[in-house]
């Protein structure tokens, strides 16, 4: 009977082991990285708002490279939002994500200024994932997500 038992906690044992494989092939990324892997994904480009924001409606961002992220060493993020700039904490465990608070600039940005959305949607980030090299950090309460591509590299912080 003892032997019959170890049978099946193997089957049991390959049967997990299939399907995480599986997952991980198929590009389920949902499943989210161990903290040192997904520190040097999201510190492998600075990230710009394409897409997205605080609603379910999605929304293209006009000039991405005027709404910026850079997470840096040390849990530092440095914030780009329209005209202002800041720096706060990020904190990274699995897939959830905290980002600020956030110390920005106070300009007064132009009328057409997403800036208060973009400072206000990743400091209420708690998820995070990469998906076809694009960066969504999601909101909670089904609030929104943000789509992020990553910087060129010629661009400057």
């Amino acid at each position: 009977m003892g032997g019959r038992r170890y049978g099946v906690m193997a089957w049991l044992g390959l049967a997990v082991g299939v399907v995480s494989m599986l997952a991980l092939a198929t590009g389920c990324t949902t499943l989210g990285f161990a903290n040192e892997d997904g520190e040097s994904a999201l510190r492998a480009n600075g990230w710009e708002w394409v897409a997205g924001g605080l609603s379910s409606m999605p929304k293209v961002v006009a000039m991405p490279a005027r709404y910026t992220i850079e997470f840096q060493p040390k849990h530092r993020v440095a914030v780009r939002a329209d005209c202002n700039r800041g720096i706060g904490p990020w904190r990274l465990d699995g897939e959830k994500v905290s980002i600020g608070p956030l110390s920005m600039s106070t300009k007064i940005c132009g009328a057409d200024s997403r800036g208060r959305e973009f400072q206000a949607a990743l400091e209420a980030t708690t998820r995070w994932y990469i998906r076809d090299d694009s960066l969504f950090l999601e909101l909670p309460h089904d609030r929104g997500v943000l789509r992020l591509a990553a910087r060129p590299p010629e661009a400057a912080p």
